[in-house]
């Protein structure tokens, strides 16, 4: 029979006194083990259901074959070995901020530590899963699970806050490959402004909550675990030209009616559209939810000529998407700089290229051809160094 309790190790770290306790449940007959920093419990290998829910829900949602995969938050590793039941996990990276966490498992004195040390797929990083997003260290990943806080609003750390802000969203979105997927585990219930931050980010959110039995209180308890995934980008084909054709159609319609001549309103007929969007294939790169083409980008060399997104997914990240793929194509493309061109009323185009690092250039004339014959339509140019992006991966 094992000790009633047993302190396996206890250390001052720069977060608090951190330590692992196994104790002997009088009532279950069980041994347990607890991480606790300072007076705060942090874990317990009682409750596993939502950490390892963490790790089936947010695979679950990513489409493909080999995964590389990145754990923020080792702690007892009952998310990391979860994620390693799925055969398509190719690597994974475990980040903690305390090496004596990891130190626990080298030792093994948290149970089925071998599962995590003993398989080479598993790397056990030293670090600040935080402070990694925010130099972009993390990348590029298929998936990213994140287990550390208690909640978005309640953190371990003040300088945690800031990932779950939409400008740390982005942050952490531009570490995953298109169609990647960022999960959550968090202490509650769901939390509909946090959800809706994620829905301006990512192409969806979903907030899943999972149930699981409390022995020490005779009931059941319940977490959330937040599920983002990015869009799917690829290249166009001819099957999709016909939904190119009506997200271009409506998109240039909401964008410059009232804000371009009357002779190019009457050049942009419905045909033209479907026309342009079976001719320009080569040039398009989609965006797909759920199977769904949900926007698309086209090039010309320099110029990101074209970015339109459906009404349903405007306000989520499918277009912030299409924008850096647009700019990762235009680097690989040999060029330094991108441009395009924006009606000057179009004031929620403008202010989107602003946010995501595009600079006015000053006023020009687009000269455009239509079907009726040559428009000249008073626009701005914008700008964006794209070089700093490198190729694409």
């Amino acid at each position: 029979m094992s000790r009633r309790f047993e302190q396996l190790d206890e250390r001052d770290t720069p977060m608090g006194t951190i330590s692992l306790r196994r104790r002997l449940d009088p009532t279950l007959k069980v041994d347990v083990y607890e991480v606790k920093l300072g007076d705060e419990f942090l874990m317990s290998s009682l409750f596993t259901v939502a950490e390892e829910e963490l790790a089936h829900l947010g695979l679950a949602a990513v489409a493909g074959g080999e995964l590389d995969v990145v754990v923020g938050g080792l702690g007892l590793g009952c998310t990391a070995r979860a994620a390693l039941t799925d055969p398509r996990v190719r690597t994974l990276t475990v980040v903690d901020a305390l090496a004596e966490v990891i130190d626990w498992h080298h030792r093994g004195l948290v149970p089925h530590a071998a599962e995590l040390t003993g398989d080479p797929r598993v790397r056990l990083l030293h670090g600040d899963f935080f402070a990694l997003v925010r130099a972009g260290g993390l990348g590029p990943a298929d998936a990213i699970l994140l287990d550390v806080d208690h909640s978005p609003r309640h953190v371990l750390h003040p300088s945690h806050a800031g990932l779950y802000t939409a400008d740390g969203l982005r942050g952490l979105a531009g570490l995953l490959r298109p169609g990647g997927v960022f999960a959550l585990w968090a202490d509650g219930a769901p939390d509909e402004e946090f959800t809706g931050v994620l829905r301006r980010v990512f192409a969806t959110a979903t907030a899943h909550t999972v149930r699981f039995p409390n022995p020490l209180l005779r009931t059941e308890s319940a977490s959330t675990v937040y599920v983002a995934a990015t869009p799917v980008l690829r290249p166009g084909t001819a099957g999709d030209a016909p939904a190119v054709a009506v997200i271009w159609r409506d998109g240039w319609r909401d964008g410059h009616l009232g804000h371009v001549p009357d002779d190019l309103l009457r050049g942009r007929t419905p045909e033209s559209f479907d026309r342009r969007a079976a001719e320009r294939v080569a040039d398009t790169t989609v965006a797909t939810v759920e199977g769904a083409v949900a926007g698309f980008v086209m090039i010309a060399g320099d110029e990101v000529e074209q970015v339109y997104v459906a009404a349903a997914h405007r306000g989520t990240g499918v277009a912030a998407a299409l924008l850096a793929a647009a700019e990762r194509l235009v680097a690989d493309g040999g060029h330094r700089r991108a441009w395009l061109a924006v009606v000057a009323g179009n004031g929620r185009a403008r202010r989107f290229y602003e946010r995501h690092g595009w600079a006015d250039d000053g006023p020009f004339d687009n000269v455009v051809t239509t079907d009726i014959g040559v428009v000249r339509v008073p626009c701005r140019r914008y700008v964006k160094d794209v070089t700093a992006r490198g190729p694409s991966g």
